[in-house]
């Protein structure tokens, strides 16, 4: 995969990552990939966004900011050289800051996808000696660890294995909108014997996913629709819908891509779908999990007919929440 350097520009008075502390710092675009780096890095020094004053500017909005004297530090993550640091070293003075061994160590093993690194003497004009630096290497793992709101440990335990995780959290992207659209429904339906079965549900497939805030926030809601509390229903809900709907822009630079078929995929015929189901269900009354399991793995080497695409996403969501009272009344 190729490695992506978090690369930390500052003015030349500014000689290491402690001196932030109260600067102005750009940590990339709000909400992109080195946002979340920035938070990371900060953090491995015993500092937060709040103890530096926050600006969100793109890579070569940061470098005209840095020489025009508006921040004092800029994060960037990318590869070397990048394009918007080497047009400002042509005519700017800066520093690059270097992560230490231990705090690289400390950053590889909490999150397990940074690794040491050395950006060379001489990449870029104003900065002579070797920088030592982490690298972020994309691997499969690296992508899920990353998504804001979801502990990917968490979520691996749930589930059992990684492969598990990443298909409950693609069925928790798909049914997303329409699952917050039925709560919403509910709630002003005031239809609190709904409202609840539907917050019970995203409960336990926010826990399974790792958001565990999301999920604790369903069961407080779970608890109220038990005590029939429609004040407190009322008064918390729109939050639980806001925390949960911000999932999805997070979940669509993972999974947008698979918002349509692949083509080049041979389309599976509806009569050998429907054949797959029966087999399914036959397998859901004997509790054969492994079969189930290896039946729906055998369908990503196809592609699945436009006219059953819904139902198919409703059988894998059934399956991986093993909610087989709703697969026998689907199948």
């Amino acid at each position: 995969c190729y490695p992506e350097y978090v690369q930390i520009l500052a003015k030349k008075d500014i000689t290491s990552i402690e001196q932030l502390a109260g600067k102005k710092v750009s940590v990339g675009d709000a909400g992109s990939g080195t946002e979340f780096n920035a938070r990371q890095i900060l953090a491995a020094y015993n500092l937060s966004f709040d103890d530096i004053k926050v600006s969100n500017q793109s890579f070569a909005d940061s470098a005209d900011s840095l020489k025009n004297g508006t921040i004092d530090a800029a994060f960037v993550v990318a590869g070397y050289p990048t394009t918007a640091v080497t047009e400002l070293a042509t005519n700017f003075d800066f520093n690059l800051l270097a992560i230490d061994d231990d705090h690289a160590a400390k950053l590889q093993s909490d999150y397990g996808f940074y690794y040491y690194g050395v950006i060379p003497g001489g990449t870029y004009g104003p900065v002579a000696d070797d920088v030592p630096a982490v690298e972020e290497s994309e691997d499969e793992s690296s992508k899920y660890k990353k998504i804001p709101g979801i502990d990917y440990d968490a979520a691996v335990t749930n589930c059992g294995t990684e492969e598990t995780f990443v298909q409950a959290l693609e069925i928790f992207y798909n049914s997303l909108d329409k699952k917050a659209d039925e709560i919403e429904g509910f709630e002003r339906e005031k239809d609190i014997k709904n409202y609840t079965i539907k917050v019970h549900a995203l409960k336990s497939a926010a826990r399974l996913v790792g958001a565990l805030k999301l999920s604790d926030d369903a069961k407080y809601l779970e608890a109220c629709g038990d005590k029939n509390d429609i004040e407190e229903i009322e008064s918390k809900t729109p939050a639980l819908l806001s925390l949960y709907r911000s999932y999805k822009p997070e979940l669509a630079k993972v999974f947008g891509a698979n918002d349509e078929p692949d083509m080049s995929l041979p389309e599976i015929s509806v009569e050998d779908l429907h054949e797959m189901y029966s087999l399914i269900k036959g397998f859901a009354a004997d509790f054969d999990l492994d079969n189930i399991d290896r039946m729906i793995e055998e369908t990503k080497n196809y592609r699945i007919p436009e006219s059953e695409r819904e139902k198919f996403e409703k059988v894998k969501e059934c399956v991986t929440n093993a909610d087989w009272g709703t697969l026998e009344e689907l199948l």
